[in-house]
């Protein structure tokens, strides 16, 4: 996904059964179950792009403070 370095990014998922990992994320995600809403919260791209997988695929809604 398009973003900027310090950028302010947020994950939220109501599938508490996936594992979300990630690239470009300051603190990254690594086969990661967000057990909670805020368990992805405040995070922050470190680069000009992130990406973001899950298994089994999964829907996440991604705030980006602009």
């Amino acid at each position: 996904m398009p973003s900027f370095k310090g950028e302010q990014i947020s994950l939220f998922s109501l599938d508490f059964e996936a594992k979300f990992t990630s690239k470009n994320l300051k603190y990254p995600l690594k086969d990661l179950r967000l057990k909670t809403l805020f368990s992805g919260s405040l995070n922050e791209a470190t680069n000009h792009f992130f990406s973001l997988s899950s298994i089994p695929k999964s829907v996440v809604l991604v705030y980006q403070k602009y």
